[in-house]
């Protein structure tokens, strides 16, 4: 593109999807609406040792990291946790024990990511009193940190979490995060930071939409 327009491009990821919220179009008339909802955050409070690398872990085997992974290590950077790793599966985790202040509206993380992997997708997940694990829903990973507020209502129960539990019950004892987009053996990395509860404005909205919306897609920006 750059030989033949004279303009200089450089990757960037974009979340492409369209969403339609009038219930009077045709074409999406007969979709399903899909609710989703937003937090605006008025009060947060930190994770206490979220930057602290002794309060993480990787759950795998020995045997598991030696056929599917070449990197996977984290370390304390930029007030947070920096997550680098090399693995041959299309998604991986990390785990994090500490108490999640509560009762709260939502959560608020500073996400940022880089290597050759293009199109991560992140999921926070948190463990209940119970060790019942809920999910919210996924998205893009940004090149260079940006803030993300996920609200406690847009959590889902984790399909494969086998607790009875239907809702999150306080206190929290943990999260973990799920990356997803890996491929092929590509390097990533993520900055994770100012990870905290947040109590604030929720707001719920229906949408019918066509498209991808958990996931970024590669595009070109002049």
């Amino acid at each position: 593109v750059t030989a033949l327009t004279g303009f200089r491009l450089t990757p960037a990821p974009v979340t492409a999807h369209t969403v339609v919220t009038a219930d009077d179009q045709p074409l999406t008339r007969g979709l399903t609406p899909t609710t989703t909802w937003s937090l605006a955050p008025r009060q947060t409070t930190p994770v206490v040792g979220f930057a602290d690398p002794a309060n993480w872990y990787n759950p795998r085997s020995a045997e598991t990291m030696k056929e599917r992974y070449t990197v996977f290590a984290w370390r304390a950077a930029d007030g947070g946790l920096r997550w680098d790793v090399t693995t041959n599966d299309s998604w991986t985790d990390i785990h994090l024990k500490a108490a999640l202040p509560g009762p709260c509206d939502g959560f608020v993380i500073e996400v940022g990511g880089e290597g050759s992997a293009p199109d991560l997708g992140l999921r926070v997940v948190i463990k209940d009193a119970d060790a019942a694990e809920f999910v919210a829903p996924a998205f893009p990973v940004p090149r260079s940190p940006q803030g993300v507020a996920l609200p406690l209502a847009g959590f889902a129960k984790a399909p494969w979490s086998r607790a009875a539990a239907t809702a999150p019950r306080f206190p929290l004892t943990g999260a973990k995060f799920v990356l997803n987009g890996l491929a092929g053996g590509q390097p990533a990395s993520l900055l994770l930071r100012s990870f905290g509860t947040a109590r604030g404005d929720v707001t719920r909205q229906d949408t019918r939409c066509y498209g991808e919306t958990e996931r970024a897609c590669s595009a070109l920006a002049v």
